[in-house]
């Protein structure tokens, strides 16, 4: 692999420490000169392992979600549950935290409407693929219905963003799944068992966990142990 053979801890660094510039700056205000910078890469490798700029936003994206789902190992004895309950943390932070919210309404308002190529949109169906992969098989969602699900979600987090003192945790994410649930037509009678089994862990995660946020004093991430 030439000079490239320690390529998987590189990207992973630059995957870093675009992690926490985004985060900080934001996106748009985030420069390849700063990622350099940051991971003390040059610009090569930063195109040798990602095409573009956009593409290590997509990894965040997914990176952030990760970050929540370990979390939700810490609560969650439940395998299959482990994702749905990270998702719960996710919006949780989401509600918390401003900078982690600017992060995702600016990836929404980059992507405003449903495409079948949208980054935000695959993200959004492979959750759903997850969160409510025991009720069915979700891999051919119709297009129409995530497109519901998707701007739903989109006016969610607009209207968290613009007063997120109105709201809760909880409710955001009753919200969230019980318009994700009749948007995709699933059976009412197994997603009530579903939301049952599941509220059995959300209530375990402790609302300071919620309340953190993203990464914890200097950068650990929030949630995990010292």
């Amino acid at each position: 692999m030439g000079a490239y053979k320690n390529g998987t801890s590189t990207r992973q660094v630059i995957l870093q420490a675009c992690l926490k510039l985004f985060y900080e700056k934001g996106y748009h205000e985030t420069s390849y000169d700063d990622i350099c910078s940051a991971a003390h890469v040059n610009r090569g490798s930063i195109y040798y392992h990602f095409k573009e700029k956009e593409n290590i936003r997509y990894e965040v994206l997914w990176e952030i979600h990760r970050q929540c789902q370990n979390i939700a190992e810490k609560y969650c004895s439940r395998p299959e549950y482990v994702f749905i309950t990270g998702s719960y943390i996710l919006w949780g932070k989401t509600l918390s935290d401003p900078k982690l919210r600017k992060f995702e309404v600016d990836y929404y308002n980059d992507y405003p409407v449903y495409t079948p190529n949208n980054p935000v949109a695959l993200y959004y169906k492979i959750c759903n693929q997850n969160m409510f992969s025991e009720l069915g098989d979700l891999r051919q969602i119709k297009p129409l219905s995530l497109a519901t699900v998707y701007g739903n979600i989109y006016g969610v987090l607009r209207l968290v963003d613009a007063e997120p003192e109105r709201f809760t945790p909880d409710e955001i994410f009753e919200n969230v799944i019980d318009s994700s649930i009749l948007l995709l037509g699933l059976s009412k009678e197994k997603t009530e068992a579903l939301k049952e089994r599941l509220k059995l862990y959300v209530e375990k995660v402790p609302e300071e966990i919620l309340a953190e946020p993203l990464w914890g004093k200097e950068g650990q991430t929030a949630g995990q142990p010292e």
